[in-house]
């Protein structure tokens, strides 16, 4: 694979060096970024853009609660509700008085599903939860929606790169396209799975698999609203944006299942 040029960088607090960075997410309009911090200050920080979509206008905005062993999170597509993964069995939800706004972060519950959860994600109407664990990701059925607390075990899919958890987990708006990031042996990969069944990740294939030799690592991942736009984010440090029309071809040749896809 060959070196992909970022069309934009933002360079996060390195909190004097210790910064590690997990989760990236975006509100609806493009207009407010945030990032997770797991190792120093154990937040979210929020940047506003003043260009949408574009995180060469970010900037500092708040912050969210301080609170040990969160991984990632994930909002609810409202931006009133929030969820954290965490080093042990549990993810905690919030609740956010004002939509977007993390600094006013309130505890909610907190359900107990399984070890080590790395990536999460929910889908658009609250019914299902989706968490990336090791080598696998794991889809919840919530019997009340946005409730992790009414969660059973729907089953897994096991990761199309070895030792690969999905730190950032992203789908699709019509749900039949999951974007796995994180890092395998030979480096930080992106990896694409197709669902026959919209939400449905038992139903998914593996169909891109694609190296990303320009960042050092990948913690996070997601896309703007009309998937013109990827972001990556690098453990250490920043924020990456890439133009999918920018993108060389050789991103889209190594294919799991060799065919051709039209994004």
């Amino acid at each position: 694979m060959g070196y992909y040029t970022s069309s934009a960088v933002y360079n996060l607090p390195t909190l004097g060096g210790s910064a590690i960075y997990q989760g990236l997410a975006f509100n609806a309009d493009g207009t407010i970024m945030f990032v997770h911090e797991k190792n120093v200050n154990y937040k979210i920080y929020s940047f506003g853009l003043s260009v949408p979509w574009s995180i060469a206008s970010a900037s500092p905005l708040s912050e969210g609660t301080s609170v040990y062993s969160r991984i990632n999170f994930c909002f609810d597509p409202a931006g009133t509700r929030l969820y954290y993964s965490t080093n042990d069995v549990y993810v905690y939800q919030y609740s956010l008085a004002t939509p977007w706004a993390v600094a006013g972060e309130t505890y909610v519950r907190n359900a107990s599903l399984v070890n080590g959860n790395v990536g999460i994600a929910i889908s658009p109407d609250g019914t299902k939860m989706y968490y990336a664990n090791a080598n696998a990701i794991r889809q919840y059925a919530l019997s009340t929606a946005w409730n992790p607390q009414t969660g059973s075990y729907q089953g897994q899919i096991v990761s199309a790169v070895v030792d690969m958890p999905g730190e950032g987990l992203w789908f699709s708006p019509d749900g039949l396209q999951l974007w796995a990031g994180g890092n395998s042996p030979g480096g930080p990969k992106v990896v694409l799975y197709e669902l026959v069944t919209p939400w449905n990740i038992l139903t998914s294939t593996p169909i891109l698999d694609s190296l990303i030799t320009s960042q050092d690592d990948i913690s996070g991942l997601c896309f703007n609203s009309d998937m013109s736009k990827i972001y990556l984010l690098d453990a250490t440090h920043a924020v990456y944006e890439y133009n999918f029309s920018t993108l060389p071809p050789e991103f889209w040749t190594n294919f799991i299942g060799q065919r051709e896809i039209i994004v």
